[in-house]
């Protein structure tokens, strides 16, 4: 399970500032080091006399580390830092590395941006792609890829890799990838029971397929539903008041309703 201590996004924008030196959040000495050479070497916001607090590890360096953050325009809150919520002390300092690193870029922009261009410019070969995808060695290294997904081979590789993609884009975006972290440890059996079927196919195995059918049926109805109020709220950016523009206030409490009857007719199907 990822460290949230040291996740690798921080990792990798330590490396951007050159910070050698370890850095873990629940490390208080870490955290103090860190800011004390971000401020010298970085960002430079106090002159060097003006920087004493912020170098003195003791009990005055919190209340140094809260003013010096106020005094950079973070809007982060907070009465002591050494008590926040793992989360909230990576919010904080997440927000002092951009800041660094804004002011970086402002110091050699030039650098940057130059070597940004001659990237940008550079001519790679063009890779030939001499896959033969109807050939015997793609399509068991398609069936051997759907075999760790724990998906079923299927005789065209093309349907088994849009299906791939599809289950691909679901489970591992950044949201289910958040939920899956909350608490793996305490995740409970689910109960087929609990998800009534509707109708019995004297099959134990088959009733318990075709549950998890339904209720991937439903969580797929749900992303629809929400994908319809996104339209109707982009629509109603436009409608400015109703009242005013009668013709797109007719246009929104028309999609509603249609967002509705599709709901309700693709539920009956199911139900049939």
């Amino acid at each position: 399970m990822q460290d949230i201590n040291q996740p690798p996004f921080l990792k990798n924008k330590l490396r951007a500032l050159e910070y050698a030196s370890s850095l873990h959040l629940d490390n208080e000495s870490e955290v103090f080091q860190f800011v004390s050479w971000l401020e010298d070497t970085k960002i430079r916001h106090y002159k060097p006399d003006d920087r004493k607090n912020l170098k003195t590890s003791d009990s005055k360096w919190m209340q140094a580390f809260e003013t010096y953050l106020t005094d950079l325009g973070c809007q982060r809150t907070f009465q002591n830092f050494g008590k926040l919520e793992s989360m909230k002390k990576l919010d904080v300092i997440d927000w002092l590395i951009c800041h660094a690193l804004a002011l970086e870029y402002e110091d050699s922009k030039e650098k940057y941006n130059r070597d940004a261009r001659i990237i940008e410019n550079l001519q790679l070969p063009a890779v030939e792609d001499k896959t033969n995808y109807d050939s015997a060695e793609f399509k068991d290294a398609v069936n051997e890829l759907a075999k760790l997904l724990h998906m079923p081979p299927h005789a065209d590789p093309h349907t088994i890799l849009h299906s791939m993609a599809e289950l691909i884009k679901r489970r591992f975006n950044e949201e289910a990838l958040k939920e899956e972290r909350k608490d793996t440890s305490e995740k409970s059996s689910w109960d087929a029971s609990d998800f009534p079927l509707g109708f019995d196919t004297k099959d134990e195995k088959l009733n318990r397929a075709a549950t998890i059918l339904r209720l991937m049926y439903i969580d797929d109805l749900r992303t629809v539903q929400t994908r319809i109020n996104e339209l109707i709220v982009a629509v109603q950016g436009h409608t400015a008041n109703p009242k005013e523009v009668e013709q797109l206030g007719q246009l929104v409490d028309s999609i509603l309703e249609l967002s509705r009857v599709i709901i309700r007719l693709v539920f009956n199907c199911w139900k049939l």
